[in-house]
This record gives structure tokens, C-alpha cells and sequence, in this order.
């Protein structure tokens, strides 16, 4: 049995389960709850698939939130940016995707300019 302090522990199988019902954007935010959360978001299961189309528009999507998604997984197999808020993404951040993922096997994107 756990000493009493330690009841509010769960599993990380728990946690994760939990965390899958997560957006993008919220599991980066608890993330930053401590460092046994970040450990458990940056598990693999979660960043096989980046889809950027459900982030909130009123935060457009740049090439420095590309950078930073792309290295927190090099797992990553799918990553949409085809959303509108993620106009300012340049060419850069496109290559970036394109060295530094090489699980890659799709990728959407819209490009307007």
C-alpha cells in the first residue's frame, strides 16, 4: 500500500489515457506541469499523427511551432498544415519537416502565396 502522501499517484498508463483526450495544444500545456507530465507527453503514441488544422486560429502557426513540434518527435508520420492559420509558415519550416522527420510518410499543407 502507498504511504498516504502518494495516493494521488496513477500509473503512466492512466495518465496517458488521459492525455490522450488532449488536444495538441493542451498536452503541451500540462507538459509544463512537471516532469513526470512531460515525459508522458512527449511519448510517441502522441506524436505519430500532428495535426495542426484543430489549433486555434487566433494563434497562427509559424515556423518556430513547426521547428519546436518536429523536434519534440522524431516519430512522427503525418503532419497536416493545411489550416488557414498556418499561412505564415514558409518554405523553411517545410524543410525542416523534411530533413528532421524521417518517419514522414504524408504531409498536408495549402500553399496560397
Amino acid at each position: 500500500m502507498f504511504p498516504l502522501k502518494h495516493k494521488w499517484l496513477l500509473p503512466d498508463n492512466i495518465w496517458l489515457r488521459v492525455f490522450s483526450f488532449l488536444s495538441l495544444q493542451e498536452r503541451t500545456q500540462v507538459s509544463y506541469v512537471c516532469q513526470r507530465w512531460n515525459n508522458l507527453c512527449k511519448d510517441s503514441i502522441f506524436w505519430r499523427e500532428v495535426d495542426f488544422t484543430f489549433c486555434s486560429a487566433t494563434q497562427p502557426i509559424t515556423d518556430e511551432t513547426v521547428r519546436a513540434v518536429t523536434s519534440y518527435s522524431m516519430g512522427i508520420q503525418s503532419i497536416d498544415l493545411s489550416g488557414d492559420h498556418c499561412e505564415p509558415i514558409t518554405d523553411e519550416a517545410i524543410g525542416h519537416v523534411a530533413r528532421f522527420l524521417s518517419a514522414l510518410a504524408e504531409t498536408e499543407h495549402r500553399w496560397t502565396k
